[in-house]
């Protein structure tokens, strides 16, 4: 059985300069869910990340009975954009064991295991004005 509900509480308040889709959609099959908003990612001029999910802050893990993917997909307007991954276990301010996990050019997708994440950020590569938005959908998948 399939189950789409709207949610139109706020997906949580923005880090950084990113904001965040105000009706994100939330979709729940034989104890699956996903859920799907979209980040607007700033021009490269902008010194903060735009976080997808999490960010710089998050200090503590949580631990869920599923594994959980973000899948992401630059809108076909944007820029490229590159994607990296904040890892528990760095100092906030200093090294947050960032990696970088490389580019994604207009209408690429990619996907990011979200064990032991703290954040998933991207930037923009170029100076543009162009609005460049990145599409993300956490799937979370029960463990049986």
């Amino acid at each position: 059985m399939c189950e789409m509900t709207d949610d139109y509480r706020s997906s949580g308040t923005p880090q950084g300069p990113s904001s965040r889709s105000t009706t994100p959609k939330t979709v729940m099959y034989n104890g699956s869910a996903m859920h799907s908003y979209r980040v607007k990612v700033f021009a490269k001029t902008s010194d903060a990340r735009s976080y997808l999910w999490g960010g710089a802050g998050v200090v503590r893990n949580f631990e869920v009975n599923a594994e959980l993917l973000l899948l992401l997909r630059v809108d076909e307007e944007g820029e490229t954009v590159t994607i990296g991954v904040d890892y528990f276990g760095g100092i906030i301010g200093k090294d947050h064991k960032l990696k970088q996990l490389g580019v994604l050019r207009r209408g690429e997708s990619f996907a990011v295991e979200l064990a032991d994440v703290k954040g998933v950020y991207a930037q923009c590569e170029s100076d543009s004005s162009l609005h460049t938005y990145v599409n993300c959908t956490v799937v979370a998948i029960q463990k049986r």
